[in-house]
């Protein structure tokens, strides 16, 4: 094989390597050539016996990276292991670096691991590792690997971790993997993790973040998108510390949908997101899942939540852990929030819940199903500030409620045909309503509370219809009107019912002679 001694040349964006850096890269290149078939893919570990001239410039900065051969031709297939403890490499890693829109940068490998520490210099990358980087082109299936698979040395990243990272084309099917033997020991992330990142209006999708076990002191995304695409990326937790926030999809101005979270232990101290948009026009977020059973998580859980646009079809399942922040299906400030749902089989949730809320928009058909925890704030089925709340539903089929149930709520609008159906569980707030308003306008209408089983709400009255500011309020047409009330049950109590139309005993097989189906423990009466 003859050599190539031509000047190779790497462009990053107006940013171009010194005349140093090139002949630092061109020495590279070289010595690489002499013994790597074919050029356009390389095998090779970095220990502490590795040389020094295994390292280069990046943007003509003094930080020493380490990156593959500067070729003008294809780079892909690279496979790089570092396990250098001596803390050489003061820049960062890539696992193929390149600028040309027509390269595509593909199947490349970087694994960090043995202790290993990156960063520490002055450049703004410094510390980070890329599965591969373009500023113009494509990058699949690249992937990290940050390894601590020793008691006594914990390996450290000193920067941010890219599975694939594009400034303006696609990103997919990218991954990042982080393991280790124990908390004490596991690696150290000091900035952000992203599966894949895509700059400027193009896609990240089908990207992954796996967490055995790790500290990471920033945010975790599956895919990132500035106005782009999020769709169908995955981040799962199965231990560690997370400080900051984690993203199943994020999209800064366009779509986040199909995204997963599923967190089986540890401790996040951020919000949850299962997909997240900012955009004000583009800004949907659609069916997007987050499934918790963490030790605890700090802040609030999204199964999808934008600024502006409308959020449908996004669920939370919590089966275990504490939660401290506010729960929601879906969230939006401006936009219809629709077909979201909550489902709770455990833990104990320390805030409010809510199937749906939207600031300015339509909260309608999103729902709350529990079979178990505690609960320690209300729970809404679908909630609006100034739109309508409407066809929402709150199943409880068991758990401890300490709080009080609404089907559904519109501060400055209508509560209509939304549902409660309870068959189990201990609710110890003071009311159950199937549609609340707080306007004297508003109408709290064809709601429907559904008893069944041997649930307990002995201190709470049961309302159709209710205004937040005086519950005494009785106006039937406003408050009542096609309220109904099926009860299903005998031997139950509660405090009283108030603002039904219509009120449906069905007699269990077992009730007997004298049976008392309901007793209400009110002194005032009962309308």
């Amino acid at each position: 094989m003859k050599l190539k001694t031509t000047t190779p040349s790497l462009n990053i964006g107006t940013r171009s390597l010194s005349k140093v850096a090139l002949k630092k890269a061109l020495s590279l290149s070289i010595i690489a050539s002499a013994f790597i078939l074919p050029l356009s893919a390389e095998d090779y570990t970095f220990n502490d016996s590795s040389p020094d001239s295994r390292l280069g410039y990046i943007y003509g900065t003094p930080d020493k990276s380490f990156f593959p051969t500067l070729q003008t031709i294809d780079i892909s297939n690279n496979n790089f292991i570092i396990q250098d403890s001596t803390n050489r490499i003061k820049g960062a890693i890539y696992g193929a670096i390149h600028n040309d829109i027509n390269t595509e940068l593909l199947n490349n490998t970087v694994t960090v691991k043995d202790g290993t520490v990156i960063g520490g210099g002055s450049d703004a990358d410094s510390g980070s590792v890329f599965g591969s980087y373009s500023y113009m082109g494509k990058v699949t299936k690249n992937k990290v690997i940050i390894d601590s698979d020793s008691d006594t040395r914990r390996t450290t990243i000193k920067g941010s971790v890219y599975g694939g990272y594009s400034g303006a084309n696609e990103v997919s099917e990218n991954e990042v993997e982080i393991t280790g033997i124990s908390q004490s020991s596991s690696p150290v992330i000091e900035g952000s993790v992203y599966g894949g990142y895509a700059g400027g209006s193009e896609t990240s999708k089908n990207n992954k973040v796996e967490v055995d076990i790790a500290e990471i002191q920033g945010d975790v995304f599956g895919g990132k998108s500035i106005n782009g695409l999020a769709d169908k990326n995955i981040v799962k937790i199965s231990s560690g510390t997370i400080d900051g926030w984690v993203y199943g999809g994020y999209s800064e101005n366009n779509l986040a949908s199909n995204n997963e979270v599923e967190i089986l232990n540890g401790i996040i101290k951020g919000s949850v997101y299962g997909g997240r948009s900012k955009g004000d026009t583009d800004g949907k977020v659609v069916h997007n899942t987050v499934k918790i059973s963490a030790e605890k998580v700090g802040g609030f859980i999204y199964g999808g939540r934008s600024d502006s646009g409308s959020v449908t079809l996004n669920s939370v399942e919590i089966s275990a852990g504490q939660v401290d922040g506010y729960v929601y299906g879906g969230f939006s400030e401006n936009g219809l929030v629709s077909d979201n749902k909550v489902f709770i089989s455990g833990g104990v949730l320390e805030n409010y819940i809510y199937g749906g809320r939207s600031t300015k928009g339509l909260a309608t058909l999103n729902s709350i199903k529990i079979l178990d925890g505690n609960i320690k704030k209300n729970i809404y089925g679908g909630r609006s500030k100034d739109a309508k709340a409407v066809k929402n539903t709150v199943e409880i089929l068991g758990g401890n409620i300490d709080a009080n149930v609404r089907g559904g709520y519109s501060n400055n609008e209508s509560a209509i045909s939304n549902s409660i159906i309870i068959s189990g569980g201990s609710i110890s707030g003071d009311s159950i309503v199937g549609g609340q308003i707080r306007n004297i306008s508003g109408l709290a209408t064809d709601n429907i509370v559904t008893i069944k089983g041997t649930p307990s709400f002995t201190n709470a009255i049961i309302y159709g219809g209710a205004n937040y500011d005086d519950y005494s309020d009785r106006d039937f047409t406003r408050l009542a009107k096609g309220n109904t009330l099926n009860f299903y049950s005998n031997g139950l109590s509660a405090k009283n019912i108030a603002n039904f139309e219509f009120i449906n005993f069905y007699l269990p097989a077992n009730t007997k002679a004298n049976d008392t189906m309901l007793t209400l423990t009110d002194t005032e009466d009962t309308d």
